[in-house]
């Protein structure tokens, strides 16, 4: 039997929400086991080091992995109080303020906030790139097929309209390495989560109803995009956009969890 190992946040990971708590089969990675076994290591707030040491430990070989790359800042400092506060920390080390009241422990640890920061800023700023350099040396190295998603709100695909295809940091071709056995997916997850909506800004009771961040039609894309690359299919991979009016307000989103 074929099988899938998959890495990254929230956006793989497998939880219900609301009504749809119990129902099987509409999510992305209910469908890929119709492929084959599935082992889903995902979990929501994590970032690339997290998911690449997990990948490491797993000690994989001759197998498929799909890898969701996801916020280079979630760095999981021992002093955190709350898993979903780990991306927060940049923004006390730009700002050297909390933004807002359940994060204000963290104000206590600036110092070491800041050492990481000013010691390893260029490294977790390329992160994404350096992320993707490894995985290709790992598919190589281990005669492992992989796919990865982008899934960094400031990675490759620019603004909304995803009209760059560099990371804006290290100015590389994410897409370089690209084969038949090895593929960074040219689309942005997060991105096309925000381009569901009309406004590009996400609503928050629509939100609630998404499971993984993504509508089912669009959990099909993603299901299609797997099985182009690991089974040769030609499924169609355009992501439907525009479904919903969605909030006012700039053009950012933001995910609020349980």
């Amino acid at each position: 039997m074929t099988d899938f190992y998959i890495f990254g946040d929230s956006f793989g990971e497998e939880k219900r929400v609301g009504a749809r708590r119990n129902l099987p089969g509409i999510y992305w990675y209910d469908v890929l086991r119709s492929l084959g076994q599935v082992h889903n290591y995902c979990l929501g707030c994590t970032g690339p080091i997290r998911n690449i040491k997990l990948l490491l430990e797993k000690k994989l070989k001759n197998t498929n992995i799909i890898f969701l790359s996801s916020i280079k800042y979630r760095i999981q400092f021992p002093f955190s109080k709350n898993i979903e506060h780990n991306e927060v920390f940049k923004e006390i080390h730009d700002t050297k303020k909390s933004p807002r009241t359940e994060v204000d422990y963290a104000l206590e640890w600036q110092y070491e906030i800041d050492l990481i920061y000013t010691m390893f800023g260029d490294e977790i700023e390329m992160s994404t790139f350096l992320c993707i350099l490894y995985l290709h040396f790992y598919a190589l190295k281990n005669n492992c097929k992989i796919l990865v998603f982008l899934c960094d709100r400031e990675g490759s695909g620019g603004p909304l309209n995803g009209a760059f295809e560099y990371d804006s940091y290290v100015d590389e071709n994410y897409f370089y390495f690209n084969t038949e056995h090895f593929n960074v997916h040219r689309k942005n997850i997060w991105h096309m989560s925000a381009e569901e909506f009309e406004t590009g800004v996400v609503d928050q009771v629509i939100e609630n109803n998404r499971v993984s961040h993504i509508s089912d039609c669009n959990h099909k894309i993603m299901f299609n995009i797997i099985s182009n690359f690991f089974k040769n299919t030609t499924l169609s991979e355009t992501f439907h956009q525009n479904l919903y009016k969605g909030a006012e307000g700039e053009k950012q989103h933001t995910y609020i969890y349980e």
